[in-house]
């Protein structure tokens, strides 16, 4: 079997059809470097065509032309007619995938992505409370981001507002429900969840958001809702 070298030379010094595509395994690396040398092949690769597939189907369409020993005029012949005829599969970059970032643009973990999309449902005016409140016996993840989301809109800029909201969560109140917090508690399960956010917003109802609170907590409390 000859060298690398010997196929080379004998490319160089006798011509290009003084060899065949299957003389030898390492021809078919000197057509495909020689090829881009030519015009056609300078169009190919100047295209975004010049692609190991688009490659060996110029070598797979110039045998079925010309035989399984066709030279190198054969193959740039082929490669001529398949770049004219559009037949030549363009090189595509695999698309980035859409990564989802905070408003800091830090890339969302799984379970931030899922909590997004929880908090779009909670804040959907036609989810029910009834049906969060089913969600939160359901499903424990949904529970936890619940009750983040309620520390969330209750906390005060006050610094000791973490530590009283761990202590609460440790050693949490008992209520006697009253008939204002039974009543509290039926109205929750049927009434959209940005109507009672809004009962309780001091901006929204100076007079009645702090006995909206109150029943609200007393409800929780209670384990009414």
């Amino acid at each position: 079997m000859r060298s690398k070298k010997a196929i080379l030379e004998d490319f160089e010094d006798l011509g290009p059809d003084s060899l065949t595509y299957l003389e030898d395994k390492d021809v078919a690396k000197v057509f495909v470097r020689a090829l881009k040398e030519t015009e056609i092949g300078q169009r190919i690769a100047a295209q975004d065509l010049w692609t190991p597939e688009n490659l060996q189907y110029i070598s797979d369409q110039a045998q079925q032309e010309a035989g399984p020993d066709f030279t190198f005029s054969d193959f740039v012949k082929t490669a001529t007619e398949l770049y004219n005829i559009g037949d030549l599969e363009k090189f595509v970059a695999p698309a980035e995938p859409e990564v989802e970032r905070d408003v800091k643009g830090r890339v969302l973990s799984s379970k931030a992505k899922q909590w997004k999309r929880w908090q779009e449902f909670c804040n959907d005016s036609a989810t029910k409370m009834e049906t969060i409140t089913a969600l939160r016996k359901s499903n424990p993840a949904f529970a936890e981001f619940y009750r983040d989301q309620q520390g969330q809109e209750f906390r005060v800029d006050d610094p000791m507002a973490a530590i009283n909201i761990a202590l609460n969560q440790k050693k949490p109140r008992v209520y006697t429900p009253d008939p204002a917090v039974l009543e509290y508690a039926k109205r929750y399960r049927i009434t959209p969840s940005q109507v009672l956010r809004n009962e309780m917003s001091p901006a929204i109802n100076p007079l009645g958001a702090a006995e909206a609170t109150r029943l609200f907590e007393a409800a929780i409390s209670a384990g009414l809702i």
